[in-house]
């Protein structure tokens, strides 16, 4: 079952006008119009570098090396990377933090997704190519957001005493982290394969950037898929002009507020905030704000202190060491891949829309950005309970308690209410023709008719209350159901792991594959 992206609670008011194409939004965007059109976006893309592509390539050559894959997977990767030296191939791309197990079920499905509009812009457009790219937010910091894995009802916690970017850790503490999830959930052994085989990505690997790498292909196969990680001195060198344009002046930061403030007056929610420098200071076990005080440069939390001229010399010389935060992390991903599509979220579509005037400001082309499709998975029991009721799923995103679902089954026998619509009709009628023929009952009449309306009424509540008696077991169940898929505010999506779903169904990635939509943006519900 297909459904209407804006039938989806939470998502916020920006990102409702944005898939609806409101005008008064749309009119903000005439210099980056490529956020609404693919068309527009390859358009702006043509310009791409050629020195950029050269290095992107080089640079993804590299990083897949370390992953030390077999010899058939590694031909098929390299084959992929090196379209990316035509003029005529382009990227689609999302990103996420680094979780174990890569996360929620969400991030599965932003993975599908770039892989089918890929496929679908090969259609559209016969005479390019499109790679799929999975960006790897692996300079993210933020441990805590990341650190639990939920699994059949079972919280699993990674410990770690590592800090700064999470990329950079070791991926050790996973291999502990799934031992354990193997010595206390009860799996088939089908099911333990697969996962000793995902424990196999991390125990085989350096580092979290590494061991999320080979799991995405793991699941996702070798086919198209790209996955690309930004730390690193060959691409943040791309961006160096960048960086001293932020750490020295605050254009970026006024061009974004410049621009948050005009959405802001549409009534528009907002995501994110600027700073006026927009780069973390990156090194092993640091990732910390830089700030400007007076004539210095300082690494908030540490005794690091940079002059001007010190810092502009840090910056020519070792520009990994400097980590955009998200206001541009986009603009460095946009920089350094010849990128027609960017597939995200509610929150990432709300925050992209802020951006418009940094890539005005630093004379770059944005992408067309696309909201992900949500899914929700039932399965059959499930399905067959939502069917003995003549239950339309869509409409748990319009229900808030138990009551509400009484209310709603209550409405497929409605012979009591339609009876009281007809009868308050037939009534007004009577009294209006009396009225014409002046015949003096009308007292009598709308007595009577106040009675009949009473009557009525209350049939209708006792029908009401039997209902409710004999749907009271039933109700239980679908309210179970939509609690554990919709409750605190929270889809199915955000509170139930991916991992779960692929070890209850190793053949979920398939089930999932179905073709976008060009300027459509829709929802799924998937029975499994």
């Amino acid at each position: 079952m297909i459904f209407n992206a804006n039938q989806l609670p939470f998502l916020s008011t920006a990102t409702k006008a944005f898939i609806d194409k409101k005008p008064e939004l749309l009119k903000l965007f005439e210099s980056q119009s490529s956020y609404f059109s693919v068309n527009e976006a390859i358009e702006g893309k043509k310009a791409f570098s050629q020195n950029r592509r050269v290095v992107l390539v080089e640079e993804l050559k590299n990083q897949y090396k370390k992953l030390n894959l077999n010899s058939t997977d590694s031909q098929q990767v390299v084959s992929n990377i090196e379209c990316l030296l035509s003029p005529n191939t382009y990227t689609v791309t999302t990103g996420q933090q680094l979780h174990p197990l890569l996360g929620p079920l969400y991030v599965l499905y932003k993975i599908n997704d770039t892989l089918q509009y890929a496929t679908l812009l090969e259609e559209v457009y016969p005479e390019l190519t499109f790679i799929p790219v999975f960006w790897l937010a692996s300079e993210d910091h933020d441990f805590d957001e990341v650190k639990n894995v939920n699994l059949f009802g079972k919280t699993f916690q990674w410990t770690s005493g590592e800090s700064g970017a999470i990329g950079r850790f070791s991926s050790n503490g996973v291999v502990t982290l799934m031992d354990e999830i193997l010595e206390n959930i009860s799996l088939n052994e089908e099911q333990k394969g697969l996962l000793i085989d995902w424990k196999s990505c991390y125990s085989e690997s350096q580092t979290m950037s590494e061991a999320t790498a080979k799991l995405v292909h793991s699941i996702f196969g070798f086919d198209k898929l790209i996955v690309v990680d930004g730390d690193s001195k060959a691409l943040k060198q791309e961006l160096i002009p960048v960086i001293k344009k932020d750490v020295l002046s605050s254009t970026n930061y006024k061009v974004f507020n410049h621009f948050s403030e005009k959405l802001k007056e549409q009534k528009y929610s907002l995501q994110l905030g600027a700073r006026e420098i927009n780069f973390f200071y990156l090194d092993n076990q640091l990732r910390s704000r830089i700030v400007r005080e007076e004539d210095l440069y300082t690494v908030l939390g540490t005794e690091l202190k940079f002059s001007e001229t010190e810092l502009l010399n840090l910056i020519e010389t070792e520009p990994e060491k400097f980590s955009p935060n998200a206001v541009l992390r986009p603009l460095f991903q946009e920089t350094i891949l010849p990128n027609v599509a960017y597939i995200g979220g509610n929150a990432e579509v709300n925050y992209w829309l802020q951006l418009k005037e940094i890539f005005d400001e630093n004379n770059t082309a944005a992408p067309e950005i696309r909201l992900r499709t949500s899914v929700w998975l039932l399965n059959n029991k499930q399905q067959k309970l939502l069917n003995s009721l003549s239950f339309d799923p869509i409409h748990f995103f319009e229900i808030n308690d138990k009551s509400d679902f009484l209310n709603y089954l209550s409405l497929s026998n409605t012979v009591f209410k339609d009876l009281n619509v007809e009868f308050e009709a037939l009534k007004d009628k009577i009294q209006s023709e009396t009225r014409k023929a002046g015949i003096n009952e009308m007292s009598t009449l709308v007595e009577l008719g106040k009675e009949y309306s009473k009557l009525l009424k209350k049939i209708n509540q006792l029908y009401q209350d039997k209902l409710s008696e004999e749907l009271d077991d039933k109700l239980v169940k679908i309210n179970d159901l939509f609690e554990s898929n919709f409750a605190k505010e929270s889809l199915q999506e955000r509170k139930q792991f991916g991992a779960e779903w692929l070890l209850k169904n190793p053949n979920l990635i398939g089930l999932l594959t179905f073709k976008p939509q060009i300027d459509k943006y829709l929802g799924l519900l998937l029975n499994i």
